[in-house]
Order: C-alpha cells, then sequence, then structure tokens
C-alpha cells in the first residue's frame, strides 16, 4: 500500500510527508491469513530495504486487518517473518523474544542464538527503542 497526504487548496497541492503524531492506516489481510501468526507492518524504502513499524492485527466483522501506525508516507506492506533462538527454548523469555524477532525488532546475537542473560548496551538498548517505535535514526 502506497500512503501519500496531499493538502489541495484550489491549484495549488502540498505533500504533508511527515507528521508531529502516529497515523494509523488500516490494511485487511487476504482470507486464509491467521490472526494468531506474529505479523507485522513494514516500510518499504526507496532503495528496497524494509524497516518494521508498529502493527496490530485485529478481527473487524470476522475479516482480518493489520492497522499499521507509522509518521510518514511511505509504501507498506505487511510481513510473516517466524524468527526462533535456540538458547530460548526453555528460558523465561522464549515468547517475547520471538514476538521481537518476528517483528524484526531484535536480531539476536549470531547463529540462530539471543543470549538472553548478557547485558545489553546503551547503544544496543536505543536501536531496539528505535526499531520498536518504527521511527528513523535522526
Amino acid at each position: 500500500m502506497d500512503f501519500t497526504v496531499r493538502a489541495i487548496n484550489e491549484d495549488k497541492t502540498i505533500e504533508v510527508s511527515k507528521f508531529n503524531a502516529y497515523v494509523e492506516r488500516t490494511m485487511a489481510l487476504s482470507g486464509g491469513t491467521d490472526p494468531n501468526k506474529i505479523m507485522t507492518g513494514v516500510v518499504i524504502e526507496p532503495d528496497g530495504t524494509v524497516r518494521p513499524v508498529p502493527t496490530k492485527v485485529v478481527i473487524i466483522n470476522g475479516k482480518s486487518y493489520a492497522k499499521i501506525s507509522s509518521m510518514t508516507n511511505s509504501v507498506y506492506s505487511v510481513v510473516w517473518h517466524p524468527v526462533e533462538f535456540g538458547d530460548v527454548t526453555n528460558h523465561w523469555v522464549k515468547r517475547t523474544i520471538g514476538d521481537l524477532g518476528s517483528r524484526m525488532i531484535i536480531d539476536g546475537t549470531g547463529n540462530g542464538m539471543f543470549s538472553p542473560d548478557r547485558e545489553i548496551t546503551r547503544a544496543e538498548f536505543a536501536a531496539i527503542l528505535v526499531r520498536g517505535l518504527g521511527r528513523l535514526p535522526d
């Protein structure tokens, strides 16, 4: 979905490309979509890279929708990106870490591992917050 907001006054058109608050877009999901699977909305950047944005899957009149929140005009899609980390299989944080990994907010420490008991740096924490909020670093 390509989302663009334009203000039009007579013969003048201005694109509003950044917002001071999150703007919610609702996308219908295909009929066979399992609303219990972790899906996330992504912005598709002009160079083809993707970044996650806050997303919530809701049921409206029996149909599944993704509510995507963002502060910019962009091209959006919804992806299913399942992630599992081998070292959290029996850890109390397994479900939350799987959710954050599937939403592309955390990456783990490599080789399919997360290292759940490892301390993180301030920079890692800031990066997690930025991705979780769907923001671009300033």
